[in-house]
This record gives structure tokens, C-alpha cells and sequence, in this order.
């Protein structure tokens, strides 16, 4: 996924089925509270902290799993020019190496049922990327879909039976069995050496798909992405709203949290923005997480090379750091039962500039993090 750095000049909020220009001097894009508490460079924005708990941050209705163990991808053992995926206990032993070969396995991505990973493959060419899926202990590998030029951005649905994703000029979706061919359900604008358009993700209750639409196409730029909801046939495809490329669903799927220069919230039918983070020019803000319970939203926040793990209440009250020194974009995981995120963070004594990093576990409510792996990238949770 790819986080493009982009100076605002403008940018549009769609509501009732038209575009309408945003002021960027209004209150249409965040402005950051006075002496407000900061994480990263962002800042709690102005009108943040609601009287009123919004519906959205109530709790959500599930049981949640308790994750046993984390998986994510690291250079091979059989062949370290190769990326492998691995599974660690969530202390840090009985380490295994699951999937590997002369390709990469690149960006996994658990289903919710816990039982299977997608992931992206990719050879040594740079050719043909393939989605694979496999069961979480590396059997039963199978190919669903072999592109023409890209995959990325990999999001199951909440029953675990099917999978959408981004690739050659589309957003598809395909069964986990790979009996039958990936269906195209929506044209993306997209360029495949700077892919702007990089996020796609389910609803919490099924019913839709949100993904990014926009940026550069040809070396051409199109304007800022577009937040784009579509029914999983294809049909309904509505704008929301503007953004810089990363938004999250709220655990009842009626708003989602996106970054336009902070963090808003919009509802799913549209309407006002309620702002909750602020974030200045030169300062990066993505990789959103909406916790289970909805009562926050966790983050990254920096410049083009190392942020922070920030989080921010959705109630507006209270902003805080949980991490420093990771690499930016390097992926992170919150787990299902809200407890605590596993991410990356840079090792050595220069994090800016550190070829080195490790996969650590940090309390979402504070405390000592914990090293599970001394190198790796894009960790998952993984059972409950």
C-alpha cells in the first residue's frame, strides 16, 4: 500500500448525489485545537470532543476472540532472497515457517474465521502477480486470481467466504475456493507504477465495499482519491467523500473514519464531517483501525520516513502516542478483541535511517511492548 505525500489545493465532498467544492478555509477540512494534545505532529482538531457520544462509538455486539498467535512475512530460510510468511506465539515462541518458495508472499491478509490467509505472490520477474490462499498452517494453497499487471489491497468478507481486492483497473471479488473466475464489480483510475488508488474494504455487515478511487493515472493527476461505496454485485456505486487514501469502517458499518489532512468522520449516508485529528502540511497521517468496541481509532502519524502509533477516542477526548520509530506504511494489526496492536518498529540507535525492524505487541491501553520477531513486516493476528 502507498501513501503518496500531496499538498492540498482542493478537493470535493459529494453529498445528496452531487460534488460540491470544499473551502479549504471552512470548517470542511480539520483545524487543529489550540494547546490540543499532539501524537506524531497530528493534533486533536477544533470541536473534536462531543457532548454526546455519536452512535457509532457504541459498543459492538459480538464476542470478541482472544488471538493466540501473529502471523506476518519475513525474509525465508530456505532462500533469503525470498519472502516467506511465518506464525509466532503471541509470547514470542514456537516460531514456524508456513509458506515459502522462490517467490515473495507478500501483504497476508487472516480471514476473520481465523483460518485461512490471503496473500500476494509474486516472482522474481516483477510479472503477473498472483493472489494465492492458503489455510494458516500453509496447506491447501490455491491461486484465485493471476493479473495482468497488479493486485493489491486484499479485504475478506465478514463471513470469510469471499474476497475483495484491487486489480488491473478493477475492484474484484472471488470466492476462497477459486472455483470460479474473479468478477469485476467496479472500474478503479489508477496508475500501476504509482498507485494512489490503495485501500478496499468490506463492510462489517457484508452489504458493501469501500475503496479509493483517484490519483495519479499516466503521470497525470486526477485529483485527491475519492471514497466510493459499491454493493458487492456491482450495483449502487455512490462518492462519499474526498480523502488523502485511507479510511476505516466503524464495527457497526454506519460511518467510516478517513484522513483529509487529519482524520474525519462522515456517516455512511452522508451529511456533515465531524473532525477528530488535525494534521499539517509536511505531515503524513494513514493506516487507519477502528477499534472493536468502536470507542477509538487507532493510526500512524510523521514525515515520509518514520511516524508514530497514535490513538484517538472516537468521543473526541483524549489523543495519545502508543509507539514511535516505525517505518512509515509498514503495517500494523489491532486485535479482535481490543486489546492491543502488533506493528513494526525501526531497531538501532538512528530510527530514521535503520535498515533494521522488529515485529512488537504494545497494550492498547498502555504498558510494556513485548518483541515477538527481530525482523519482519505486515503482521496479523492470528486465531482466538
Amino acid at each position: 500500500m502507498k501513501l503518496g505525500f500531496v499538498v492540498l489545493t482542493g478537493f470535493s465532498l459529494v453529498t445528496a448525489g452531487c460534488v460540491r467544492p470544499i473551502d479549504l478555509h471552512s470548517n470542511d477540512l480539520p483545524i487543529a485545537a489550540v494547546g490540543g494534545v499532539s501524537c506524531g505532529g497530528s493534533t486533536m482538531a477544533q470541536g473534536a470532543l462531543a457532548a454526546t457520544p455519536p452512535s457509532f462509538a457504541a459498543g459492538a455486539a459480538s464476542v470478541p476472540r482472544v488471538p493466540k498467535s501473529v502471523l506476518y512475512a519475513a525474509p525465508s530460510q530456505e532462500d533469503s532472497t525470498a519472502t516467506a510468511l511465518y506464525v509466532v506465539n503471541r509470547d514470542g515462541s514456537q516460531r514456524k515457517e508456513i509458506m515459502y518458495g522462490f517467490f515473495d508472499a507478500n501483504d497476508p491478509v487472516v480471514s476473520p474465521d481465523g483460518t485461512l490467509v490471503a496473500f500476494i505472490r509474486q516472482s522474481a520477474s516483477l510479472e503477473h502477480a498472483r493472489l494465492m490462499v492458503a489455510g494458516v498452517d500453509g496447506g491447501n494453497l490455491r491461486m484465485l486470481y493471476r493479473s495482468a499487471d497488479y493486485v493489491n489491497s486484499v479485504s475478506w468478507s465478514p463471513d470469510s467466504r469471499r474476497i475483495a481486492f484491487l486489480a488491473d483497473g478493477k475492484v474484484r471479488t472471488v470466492g476462497r475456493d477459486g472455483d470460479r473466475p474473479a468478477v469485476p464489480i467496479a472500474e478503479i483510475h489508477d496508475d500501476t507504477a504509482d498507485v494512489e488508488t490503495s485501500a478496499v474494504a468490506w463492510s462489517p455487515d457484508g452489504g458493501t465495499i469501500a475503496f479509493t478511487d483517484g490519483g495519479w493515472v499516466n503521470g497525470h493527476w486526477l485529483g485527491l482519491p475519492t471514497l466510493t461505496l459499491v454493493a458487492p454485485d456491482g450495483s449502487r456505486r455512490r462518492e462519499l467523500a474526498t480523502t488523502t487514501g485511507f479510511f476505516a469502517w466503524s464495527p457497526q458499518g454506519d460511518a467510516l473514519a478517513f484522513t483529509n489532512r487529519g482524520i474525519s468522520i462522515v456517516q455512511v449516508g452522508g451529511g456533515k464531517l465531524r473532525h477528530l485529528v488535525a494534521t499539517p502540511e509536511g505531515t503524513v497521517v494513514g493506516s487507519l483501525s477502528w477499534s472493536p468496541d468502536g470507542g477509538s481509532i487507532v493510526f500512524q502519524s510523521g514525515d515520509l520516513d518514520v511516524v508514530d502509533l497514535c490513538r484517538v477516542f472516537a468521543d473526541g477526548a483524549t489523543l495519545t502516542q502508543l509507539a514511535a520509530c516505525i517505518p512509515n506504511n509498514s503495517g500494523y494489526d489491532l486485535s479482535s478483541d481490543g486489546q492491543a496492536v502488533v506493528f513494526i518498529q525501526s531497531t538501532g540507535p538512528d530510527c530514521d535511517h535503520s535498515p533494521d525492524s522488529r515485529i512488537v505487541v504494545v497494550p492498547l491501553n498502555g504498558g510494556p511492548m513485548s518483541v515477538l520477531a527481530q525482523e519482519g513486516r505486515s503482521p496479523q493476528w492470528l486465531g482466538g
